[in-house]
């Protein structure tokens, strides 16, 4: 059996990252990565080194008699991947009404791989590709919806939350950012296009709405109706009291008494007419 004494190393369309057989290899093999590529050199498991572009001489006879495991896996090197990324099931309390549901997003982002050894540690094997990395990115955005952002979707009503769209895209992307930085990958692009509602939900929130509605109502009447007696008791109030002022002007008018002699008019209180002296 002819062992093999160079290893090429060529961006993949396919995958990721891969694994390549180092069971022939020759003791001293060269290994050559072309550029956009990396070649993660695993030892017993573990990261041991990470070759960039450029040509290298590999070891693999001497690590296996020292009875290392060797493992060999190729990287595409700043791989784009866009995903198109629908989550439901998103617990939402609207802020008006009360009314709880699940709602429905979706969306679509974009990710480079930077960090092929977070993303190896993350799968624990050597073939990892777009569909596997499609659906661990999936999970962990619903998980960050699911759990992160329904705690702040809080503050937003129904009539808001569409409107704040764009805010809501950002508070996602910031937390989802962290998620896939640990997977090994930078967050390049990220959307929001569209929240879901369910029509029971509508339904629900707009009878809670008109209830709420008729109540208010009812409290507007009573306040309405307090603000009424307030004013007529304020104007009773005052009316009694122009009345009594009003009263001892004419009292005294009413108490001047007439001389019986003189015919003098004279103060309330008098003793004696001061015109003819008559005892009144």
């Amino acid at each position: 059996m002819k062992l093999v004494d160079e290893i090429v190393v060529q961006p993949n369309s396919d995958m990721f990252l891969w694994g390549i057989d180092t069971s022939l290899l020759a003791y001293d093999a060269k290994l050559i990565v072309n550029m956009g590529c990396q070649v993660l050199y695993i030892v017993n498991g573990s990261l041991s080194n990470v070759f960039d572009a450029g040509r290298y001489v590999i070891n693999p006879k001497k690590q296996r008699r020292e009875n290392n495991s060797i493992t060999l896996v190729g990287v595409n090197r700043g791989k784009t991947f866009s995903l198109v990324w629908g989550v439901g099931e998103i617990p939402f309390r609207d802020k008006d009404s009360k009314a709880e549901t699940e709602i429905g997003m979706n969306g679509e982002y974009t990710l480079q791989l930077l960090q092929a050894a977070n993303l190896y540690t993350a799968f624990g094997k050597a073939d990892v590709s777009p569909a596997d990395v499609a659906a661990k990115t999936r999970a962990k955005l619903a998980e960050t919806l699911k759990s992160q952002l329904s705690r702040q979707l809080g503050n937003y009503s129904y009539l808001n939350i569409q409107s704040a769209q764009a805010q809501i895209s950002d508070m996602i992307r910031e937390a989802f950012s962290e998620e896939m930085f640990a997977l090994g990958f930078t967050l390049t692009g990220f959307a929001l296009k569209e929240i879901f509602f369910p029509e029971e939900f509508k339904q629900a929130r707009a009878e809670a709405m008109q209830k709420g509605d008729e109540y208010d109502e009812r409290l507007r009447q009573k306040e309405e109706e307090r603000r009424r007696r307030r004013e007529l008791d304020s104007i009773a109030e005052f009316t009694k009291g122009t009345d009594a002022v009003g009263a001892n002007p004419r009292a005294e008018v009413s108490a001047e008494v007439k001389c019986p002699v003189c015919g003098t008019l004279c103060k309330s209180g008098t003793l004696f007419c001061p015109k003819c002296g008559k005892k009144l």
